[in-house]
């Protein structure tokens, strides 16, 4: 089950700040996801490697946490300088772990 937390962020302007919403997983959705066990990313958390929020007995990852994890067990080859960045200015996407994404149906 994926859970949800809504997050809010105040503004340095004065108005009113606005909600986020930010997927949360289970250990086993998330171990899941990247094709690892369970005790994997339980070994994870607890050295510091995968930041989670305990939630009673359980642990909860932000899905923004375990994309960081997947770009460091799916690394990317070097590129070319031009490919480094889009034509937007942002920084080129990691293809491989896409890719694993895109293979295993999440």
């Amino acid at each position: 089950m994926i859970a949800a937390l809504i997050s809010t962020h105040p503004r340095s302007d004065g108005f009113a700040s606005v909600p986020t919403i930010i997927q949360m997983l289970s250990v086993a959705e998330a171990a899941d996801k990247i094709g690892r066990n369970p005790e994997t990313v339980r070994r994870w958390i607890r050295s510091g490697r995968l930041p989670a929020r305990r939630v009673g007995r359980h642990h909860e990852i932000e899905a923004c946490d375990l994309r960081q994890i997947e770009d460091e067990i799916f690394p990317m080859a070097e590129l070319p300088d031009e490919w480094k960045v889009g034509d937007d200015g942002s920084p080129a996407p990691n293809w491989v772990a896409a890719l694993h994404r895109s293979r295993s149906g999440h």
